[in-house]
């Protein structure tokens, strides 16, 4: 026996070395010989997966893996090595193997992400390989087994649906149970199965802050289940008043409610746990996120007046509204892919500033990754901020302190950055050099600092949507973005349709973002080379997100020689050749010389 896994080991050592030399076929015999002595070989089924995948071989690649997965079930890298290989292979049939794969994935905050693409590409799959029988009065029978399926549930649950054939399908589904209510519910289907359903729709809809359209017939009806609600919560039947609420926080959440006071004094182990937690999310945060508002402590006073503008529209919707806490390497990791030398700073204490910090996702991600440093991060809404406090508690984040207050008055913090990072915020200012300078004040010499910027080039879809919505006249208001993405969804908009790519589209208060917002400026990088210029800012390196990296690999064998990642110029000349590059902004890592 021991000659045997001697042999075995052998082969694997062997692979491994002819992995690294990339003599893949040559690897492959030595993965495949280790398996015929053991077929249980865990290392010989991720050895298999690497030298198929490097062979363009995905398929093979994917069974490989998932044996090996299977084998070591807890490993995160070959999880991570599992949706590289199902992302790049393509995949388009529905295999369970995979999804029930791809489930476990989504709840790991570290795959999350990576995983919610490609577990609804799965889904899709699952619901065309179905012979569905088309019901259009009665789309939950219609569609129950996709409605039911554990992971579009999870999904509902978790993340903002960016499709527009789900929008239009639980938009549809939505309207028909409500149709449904008082009498008729047991006609659209079996009473449990509509409430598990609505329950996840309950948290889709609280995530996308209830962008969906809502007809004038269901506004009528919502006005007879909220009267219902206020006249049940003072008798017994707790399990009708608890699926009528389900029913209203399809539409908003149970904080609007007048009675929100006699729901909040129940004994939250009255409910159903699947529904105090639709209950906690709509209702309990939110009065703890006010608690949390009325205390924040404030830096000067916003005086200037698109601040305050600005400051208006996050406070009604604090933005972006997040759910699962995700972590980023440290700082040595992010940078030291750029051609300059890391400054010896990064070796100590770090003094952090996060100029813009929302609703906290930027922080907390920033904060769980540099633990051992201390972060400020400011904000000009108070809703916002508050969110990202809870969410910070939620999940045990400590070394971050928020302040309420404008971009503007940070030198009031009586203090030096080491590091500074700014996303999505001065192009949303009066005068963003005046901002940018503010900033650049209080960063240490040689400092270094993260902005992030719009492209003129990659938004200007979003330019034209938004000098339609000036046409039209229309101001923002939730009712407003609700018809007119109705209008657009509904082809009336022909000109301005691809606005309906943007993520953003599809969740309220990031679509008044998108498209309705006070103030928007947007760059060209021969502008922001100005500016640094003007400064005292050098650009290190660009962040290359999924497109970015793809645009480059395209052309690849076109950028000029004379030309490198670590000037502007060799991104405009990207750019100019493919101008969506930067439709997630340009991110840009500078240093104060």
């Amino acid at each position: 026996m021991k000659n045997i896994e001697k042999i075995i080991l052998t082969k694997l050592q062997r692979g491994e070395k002819l992995l690294k030399k990339k003599r893949y076929a040559e690897a492959l015999e030595a993965f495949q010989h280790a398996l015929k002595l053991d077929n249980r070989s865990d290392n010989a089924y991720a050895g298999l997966a690497v030298a198929y995948f490097e062979m363009d071989n995905y398929p093979k690649a994917l069974e490989a893996i998932v044996n090996a997965i299977l084998l070591r079930h807890k490993d995160i890298e070959l999880k991570r090595q599992f949706l590289h290989i199902l992302q790049k292979s393509g995949l388009s049939s529905f295999e369970p193997v995979i999804a029930n794969e791809l489930f476990k994935c989504l709840q790991n905050p570290l795959l999350f992400t990576e995983a919610v693409p490609l577990a609804r590409s799965q889904l899709k799959a699952k619901a065309d390989s179905l012979q569905q029988i088309e019901n259009n009065d009665n789309l939950f029978k219609s569609k129950r087994e996709i409605l039911l399926d554990q992971m579009f549930l999870d999904l509902l649950f978790k993340s903002i649906n960016t499709n527009i054939d789900t929008e239009t399908l639980l938009t549809n589904v939505r309207k028909q149970i409500l149709l449904a209510y008082p009498n008729s519910i047991a006609d659209i289907g079996d009473l449990a199965e509509i409430k598990i359903f609505c329950t996840g729709l309950a948290h889709a809809c609280f995530n996308n802050d209830y962008v969906f359209y809502v007809s004038p017939e269901e506004s009528k009806i919502l006005e007879q289940l909220e009267q219902d609600i206020i006249t049940n919560i003072k008798q017994e039947n707790l399990a009708d008043l608890e699926f009528k609420l389900l029913l209203y926080a399809l539409y908003n959440q149970l904080s609007e409610l007048s009675c929100r006071e006699e729901l909040l004094a129940k004994d939250k182990n009255v409910w159903e746990p699947s529904f105090y937690l639709v209950l906690k999310r709509t209702l309990v945060n939110t009065q703890i996120e006010n608690e949390i508002k009325a205390n924040l402590p404030q830096l000067g006073i916003i005086s200037d007046e698109i601040s305050q503008k600005v400051k208006a529209q996050y406070e009604e919707h604090p933005y972006p509204r997040w759910f699962i806490a995700t972590g980023r390497s440290r700082y040595k990791e992010q940078l030291k892919q750029y051609n300059f030398t890391l400054p010896e700073f990064l070796n100590s204490k770090l003094d952090i500033l996060v100029a813009g910090a929302g609703t906290g996702q930027h922080p907390i991600s920033t904060a769980t990754s540099q633990s051992n440093n201390k972060i400020i991060a400011v904000d000009i809404s108070g809703a916002s901020l508050a969110y990202g406090i809870r969410m910070a508690r939620d999940n045990n984040v400590t070394n971050i302190d928020f302040k309420q207050g404008d971009l503007l008055n940070v030198g009031q913090l009586n203090k030096k950055f080491h590091i500074i990072e700014c996303a999505g915020v001065l192009h949303h200012m009066h005068d963003p050099m005046q901002g940018w300078q503010a900033l650049v004040d209080v960063l240490h010499d040689g400092g270094l600092m993260y902005v992030g910027l719009y492209s003129e080039a990659a938004r200007r879809d979003v330019v034209k949507a938004r000098a339609k919505i000036a046409e039209l006249g229309l101001t923002g208001k939730d009712g407003e973005i609700r018809d007119f993405r109705r209008q657009v969804l509904n082809d009336e908009y022909q000109e301005i349709k691809s606005v309906t790519k943007w993520s953003d589209f599809y969740n309220l208060p990031q679509c008044r973002d998108l498209l309705f917002h006070v103030q928007e400026h947007r760059f060209t990088l021969p502008k922001i080379q100005t500016a640094l210029d003007k400064l005292g800012l050098r650009f290190v390196g660009m962040v290359a997100n999924e497109t970015v990296t793809e645009n480059v690999e395209k052309l690849k064998d076109t950028i000029p020689k004379h030309l490198h990642p670590s000037q502007l110029k060799y991104w405009e000349f990207v750019e100019e050749q493919l101008p969506n590059t930067f439709i997630h902004m340009y991110h840009l890592w500078l240093v104060k010389v």
